[in-house]
């Protein structure tokens, strides 16, 4: 399966990230790291503010890198 990158696809992206973020933003009310935001961009279905060890994410995201760890054998 091959994807094109297009002008549409890129917009959509950074459409949807930016909404996603001003939404949790106002949700919170507190500035976010830029790992958050990150995060947050991806995020299927905004919902309160996860809780670390508690709250499962699910997370969409457009593109996904792999690097074979094993190396030559």
């Amino acid at each position: 399966m091959e994807i094109e990158t297009t002008p549409k696809l890129v917009n959509d992206v950074y459409a949807k990230l930016e909404d996603n973020v001003s939404k949790f933003r106002k949700k919170v009310n507190r500035p976010l790291t830029l790992s958050e935001k990150i995060i947050i961009g991806h995020f299927v279905e905004l919902g309160s503010e996860p809780q670390r060890g508690k709250s499962y994410v699910f997370l969409n995201p457009d593109r996904v890198a792999l690097q074979d760890v094993t190396g030559q054998t």
